[in-house]
Protein backbone atom coordinates (compact mmCIF):
# COMPACT_ATOMS: atom_id res chain seq x y z
CA UNK A 1 0.00 0.00 0.00
CA UNK A 2 1.03 3.51 -0.73
CA UNK A 3 1.46 5.71 1.77
CA UNK A 4 1.39 9.36 2.18
CA UNK A 5 3.77 10.38 4.69
CA UNK A 6 2.59 13.69 5.01
CA UNK A 7 -0.63 12.92 5.73
CA UNK A 8 -0.11 9.88 7.63
CA UNK A 9 2.52 12.82 9.86
CA UNK A 10 -0.73 14.95 10.34
CA UNK A 11 -2.84 12.52 11.44
CA UNK A 12 -0.39 10.98 14.48
CA UNK A 13 -0.03 14.82 15.21
CA UNK A 14 -4.35 15.16 15.48
CA UNK A 15 -4.89 11.78 16.68
CA UNK A 16 -3.74 9.39 19.56
CA UNK A 17 -3.90 6.27 17.59
CA UNK A 18 -3.50 5.88 13.83
CA UNK A 19 -4.61 2.93 11.54
CA UNK A 20 -3.12 2.41 7.99
CA UNK A 21 -5.52 0.13 6.12
CA UNK A 22 -6.70 -0.70 2.64
CA UNK A 23 -9.78 1.65 0.75
CA UNK A 24 -11.95 -1.50 0.73
CA UNK A 25 -11.67 -2.03 4.53
CA UNK A 26 -11.84 1.75 5.17
CA UNK A 27 -15.14 1.94 2.73
CA UNK A 28 -16.39 -0.94 5.20
CA UNK A 29 -15.53 1.03 8.41
CA UNK A 30 -17.13 4.12 7.20
CA UNK A 31 -20.53 1.79 6.04
CA UNK A 32 -20.27 0.43 9.77
CA UNK A 33 -19.84 3.90 11.39
CA UNK A 34 -22.90 5.71 8.51
CA UNK A 35 -25.10 2.70 9.74
CA UNK A 36 -24.32 3.25 13.34
CA UNK A 37 -24.51 6.83 13.16
CA UNK A 38 -28.02 6.60 11.27
CA UNK A 39 -29.03 4.03 13.64
CA UNK A 40 -28.91 5.95 16.65
CA UNK A 41 -30.23 8.80 15.56
CA UNK A 42 -33.15 7.24 14.30
CA UNK A 43 -33.84 5.69 17.80
CA UNK A 44 -33.11 9.58 20.14
CA UNK A 45 -35.68 10.58 17.65
CA UNK A 46 -37.81 7.61 18.56
CA UNK A 47 -37.05 8.71 22.30
CA UNK A 48 -38.39 12.24 21.74
CA UNK A 49 -41.72 10.77 20.00
CA UNK A 50 -41.93 8.83 23.45
CA UNK A 51 -41.32 11.79 25.83
CA UNK A 52 -43.84 13.96 23.52
CA UNK A 53 -46.30 11.72 23.78
CA UNK A 54 -45.76 11.33 27.56
CA UNK A 55 -44.35 7.86 28.15
CA UNK A 56 -41.41 7.56 30.92
CA UNK A 57 -38.64 5.09 30.51
CA UNK A 58 -39.28 4.10 33.81
CA UNK A 59 -42.13 1.92 31.77
CA UNK A 60 -39.58 0.05 30.05
CA UNK A 61 -36.85 -0.07 33.21
CA UNK A 62 -37.41 -4.44 33.35
CA UNK A 63 -36.63 -4.88 29.34
CA UNK A 64 -33.68 -2.31 29.70
CA UNK A 65 -31.85 -3.69 32.46
CA UNK A 66 -32.92 -7.08 30.97
CA UNK A 67 -31.02 -5.91 27.43
CA UNK A 68 -28.01 -4.39 29.49
CA UNK A 69 -27.12 -7.67 30.95
CA UNK A 70 -26.99 -9.11 27.98
CA UNK A 71 -24.66 -6.00 26.14
CA UNK A 72 -21.23 -8.39 26.72
CA UNK A 73 -20.01 -8.92 23.23
CA UNK A 74 -20.76 -12.78 23.25
CA UNK A 75 -24.03 -12.63 24.69
CA UNK A 76 -25.36 -9.71 22.17
CA UNK A 77 -27.03 -11.80 19.42
CA UNK A 78 -29.57 -12.77 22.41
CA UNK A 79 -30.52 -9.35 23.17
CA UNK A 80 -33.36 -9.49 20.99
CA UNK A 81 -36.63 -9.17 22.46
CA UNK A 82 -38.50 -12.43 22.31
CA UNK A 83 -40.85 -11.25 19.07
CA UNK A 84 -38.07 -10.44 16.90
CA UNK A 85 -36.03 -13.13 17.97
CA UNK A 86 -38.60 -16.00 16.82
CA UNK A 87 -39.00 -13.86 14.02
CA UNK A 88 -42.53 -13.63 15.34
CA UNK A 89 -43.81 -10.82 12.19
CA UNK A 90 -47.90 -11.36 13.51
CA UNK A 91 -46.94 -9.76 17.11
CA UNK A 92 -44.29 -7.49 16.20
CA UNK A 93 -47.08 -5.90 13.73
CA UNK A 94 -49.36 -5.79 16.58
CA UNK A 95 -47.49 -3.50 18.58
Amino acid sequence: MKVDWTLLKLAHFYFFKVYEISSDKGKSIHLAAVFANNFTTYLLLLVKFCADNGFTFSYSNPLNKETGTKLDIYLIRFAQTRPAKRNDSESIENI
